[in-house]
């Protein structure tokens, strides 16, 4: 794609970055803008003079009125060749996700592993969050180590007076 040119992307629609041998597969589950409307991703090809390009939404045209989210996962995958890159894009896109917002709470799940489910409910409002996940225990591991409770704090099977830290 030229350079300055955008596309938009489709709703649960997979995007797969491949760098050698390595790929990483995002779905964008859903987003909204600020009056709490269905908005989908744009892919911006910022250009050769800036070596960048990006997926963003815009969820204001202007002083936001409201609260807007985005609901996404990514897997990543290392060491494949084309007929692994292959499967794994068949099976990241056939892989279980769901989502729904009502009363200002958000509840999204996806089916990350044959023995785990990573969910998430959030309060979009205050910013509260309960997460959870099956075996293996984490919310994000990279070989292994766990490095996404840094950011979202422990998993729990919080009751809905408690959460994790926000």
């Amino acid at each position: 794609m030229p350079s300055g040119q955008n596309v938009a992307l489709a709703p649960n629609q997979p995007v797969f970055l491949k760098y050698k041998n390595i790929v990483v597969g995002f779905d964008f589950i859903q987003a909204t803008d600020d009056t709490c409307k269905p908005i989908s991703p744009v892919f911006y090809r910022d250009g050769d003079i800036y070596k960048a390009s990006r997926i963003s939404w815009t969820h204001a045209a202007s002083t936001p009125v409201g609260e807007a989210h985005v609901v996404f996962w990514a897997k990543v995958a290392e060491n494949l060749d084309e007929a692994g890159f292959a499967k794994f894009r068949e099976e990241f896109s056939k892989t279980p996700v769901d989502c729904h917002l009502a009363n200002n709470t958000l509840q999204a799940s996806v089916k990350a592993g044959p023995n785990s489910t990573l969910s998430l409910e959030a309060n979009i409002s205050s910013g509260v969050k309960k997460t959870s996940m099956a075996q293996p225990p984490g919310i994000l591991q990279v070989n292994g180590k766990e490095i996404g409770q840094l950011i979202m704090g422990p998993p729990t099977n919080a009751s809905p007076t408690q959460s994790a830290p926000k």
